[in-house]
């Protein structure tokens, strides 16, 4: 049996077992906790899919064919005011002394630069400065890398 319902539990559902003919989409939403923020895990599913809708990201019609819920202990890199300095002498030491190019979300800790284009980007930045001694932009000046329209590099 497939489990199925709308996005606004009020609207009932017609013919729930049949399954219906794609296309499907998806979306993936993230919510995060602290201390400050605690949230309630009973709930977060149903609250998540109520700001779902506040946000018309979804409508109250569309369907929800499946959910999945999955906590994580941590799940981003926390930025604090000593991460610039600390990185300053972590980075060139995996480097210098143990070959390590330490790049990515959790490879360089910066949160701001760690989608996966700037992920890509930190990756092949990385590889022409080992090659050939170029800057790696994405990493030392995310300021500037995210504050203009990349025209210059292009993959064929």
């Amino acid at each position: 049996m497939r489990m199925t319902n709308h996005a606004d539990p009020t609207i009932a559902v017609q013919n729930a077992d049949e399954a219906k003919e794609g296309p499907y989409w998806s979306l993936m939403l993230e919510v995060c906790q602290s201390e400050q923020k605690p949230v309630n895990m009973d709930t977060i599913l149903a609250e998540t899919i109520k700001g779902a809708l506040a946000t018309e990201l979804i409508k109250p019609e569309d369907e929800i064919v499946s959910t999945y819920l999955r906590r994580f202990e941590y799940g981003y890199p926390t930025p604090s005011l000593g991460r610039d300095a600390a990185l300053a002498q972590v980075l060139p030491r995996l480097k210098e002394e143990f070959g390590i190019w330490s790049r990515g979300r959790f490879g360089s800790w910066k949160y701001e630069v760690g989608n996966q284009d700037h992920s890509f980007m930190l990756g092949v930045e990385a590889v022409d400065s080992a090659l050939y001694g170029s800057p790696e932009m994405t990493l030392n000046e995310p300021d500037w890398v995210n504050g203009r329209r990349n025209v210059e590099r292009r993959l064929l």
